[in-house]
């Protein structure tokens, strides 16, 4: 099979359906948008989506991290990291500040896709470890906050039929 960062968008589209994402953050939505729009994107919102609604993107491409020979003869694994930003966009309600509500999703999201959580499913590959690197809110405009969660995916490419993660 060939391999690509589209695993990545495989595993996280899995982990969204398994965890009920896009149930959790339309719970917030009026019920007349809920069957209209999609909650969690892939690198951008439709217009007019409701809020709050979580965009992630896979910054840059794979990185090479090392080498090392397997237990099998001519094995090799392989080492690479992908990083990836969650962005979790909302707005003030009658009773929660935009920054409430944002940061109510982006804690879902940690439980989710963060470092305490398993690990994504991006087969034939093993992300075997999560790292935070961080997360932080943005205000934008008078009633509107980003909560961005930005992870380091670790893979191990170790299946002895193929020699790199991403080819």
């Amino acid at each position: 099979m060939a391999r690509g960062t589209w695993l990545f968008d495989r595993g996280i589209a899995k982990r969204v359906l398994d965890a009920d994402l896009n149930a959790f953050i339309k719970a917030y939505w009026p019920e007349d948008k809920r069957d209209r729009f999609i909650a969690f994107c892939d690198g951008e919102a439709r217009p007019n989506t409701p809020h709050p609604y979580v965009v992630y993107e896979k910054i840059g491409r794979p990185v090479l991290e090392g080498h090392s020979t397997g237990s099998l003869a001519g094995q090799t694994q392989e080492y690479q990291s992908l990083a990836i930003s969650y962005r979790c966009h909302a707005k003030s309600t009658e009773t929660q500040s935009a920054k409430a509500v944002a940061a109510e999703v982006a804690e879902r999201i940690a439980e989710v896709f963060g470092p305490d959580a398993e690990p994504l499913e991006i087969c034939p590959d093993y992300n075997y470890q999560t790292i935070n690197q961080g997360d932080w809110h943005v205000r934008e405009g008078d009633d509107e906050c980003v909560w961005v969660l930005h992870y380091e995916y670790l893979i191990d490419g170790s299946n002895p039929s193929t020699k790199t993660v991403f080819d």
